[in-house]
């Protein structure tokens, strides 16, 4: 017998101090069989505290993306989870969602598939701040079975509901960062680029934008251990342009192993703030001597970058 639970996923409302106000669950499938539930969540919210969820789940006996709305008093709209992606029956795995959305409530939902007949994709789908689709599901970039993409983010301007989705692929042996630029209706502003711009390996890539930057983050071998690099870009109506090569974020380049960057930026540039920064935070392993222990760091830019 089938049944919906509240389960697997959890979320706290927060105070503007930070302080959890109260907290709620995020209705998932279950059956009595014991199949495999929920993995791999992630959230985000308008300008109104309206959140809307996506995670990857096993419920149809394949790993589909769903989603789920809930209002700032973590009430839910929908009596029910809504499927995210539009294809199914495919053979193809779905997971590692992302989702962005902009101030009113419009989102955009990434994540990668892979079966072993057809390779990888990265794949999106836009909706609206009902949870209703605009479109079917779209390819951000497709592959061969022999390259070796995922992991994608994604990354929205809060205004204008332009987007910028990242991911790590594998080409000519290395992994790489590549990314690629929407505007609000889903139509492409650039094709796939690299943005990594040294040989060595570079994956676990994470983006942030506003009204007139892209910052994207990342882990990079180049100096013969795990640092963070980070690259900015310049956005625009019609494109988006490198403002410079990449540059180290951590300060101990090359000593120990740096890992798994998060940004966060303000929405916009234009109104003078002294408090407002783009921050980068990453898994840090240098005072201990291996590498299965770390803490966490951060660095602070000026919001223009």
């Amino acid at each position: 017998m089938r049944r919906l639970i509240c389960a697997a996923l959890a979320a706290a409302v927060l105070a503007g101090t930070g302080l959890a106000q109260d907290s709620c669950r995020v209705f998932v499938w279950d059956n009595d069989a014991g199949e495999p539930a929920q993995r791999a969540p992630a959230v985000c919210m308008d300008s109104i505290s309206n959140c809307y969820y996506v995670w990857a789940d096993y419920r149809l006996l394949a790993w589909d993306i769903f989603g789920q709305r809930f209002d700032a008093g973590t009430v839910t709209y929908d009596s029910c989870n809504f499927l995210v992606n539009s294809s199914r029956g495919d053979g193809r795995m779905r997971r590692y969602p992302d989702v962005a959305c902009d101030t009113a409530g419009w989102f955009v939902a990434c994540w990668e598939e892979y079966s072993s007949s057809t390779g990888y994709n990265i794949s999106c789908r836009r909706f609206d701040p009902q949870g209703n689709p605009l479109a079917l599901q779209s390819l951000v970039r497709q592959t061969t079975t022999s390259i070796p993409l995922g992991f994608p983010k994604i990354a929205r301007d809060k205004h204008s509901g332009d987007y910028v989705i990242v991911w790590q692929e594998l080409r000519s042996g290395a992994a790489c960062v590549y990314a690629r630029a929407y505007n609000r209706n889903g139509t492409a502003k650039t094709d796939t680029f690299r943005v990594n711009d040294a040989t060595a390996n570079a994956w676990h890539p994470d983006v942030a934008m506003n009204d007139t930057l892209v910052v994207i983050a990342w882990g990079d071998s180049r100096s013969g251990n795990w640092d963070i690099y980070a690259r900015n870009y310049y956005i625009t109506t019609g494109s988006m342009s490198a403002r410079g090569a990449s540059y180290l974020v951590n300060g101990d380049g090359g000593v120990r192993r740096q890992d798994y960057p998060s940004v966060s930026m303000p929405c916009s540039t234009a109104t003078p703030n002294n408090n407002r920064y783009t921050v980068i935070a990453w898994e840090d392993a240098r005072n201990f001597t291996g590498d299965i222990s770390s803490d966490i760091y951060c660095r602070q830019y000026a919001a223009d970058g």
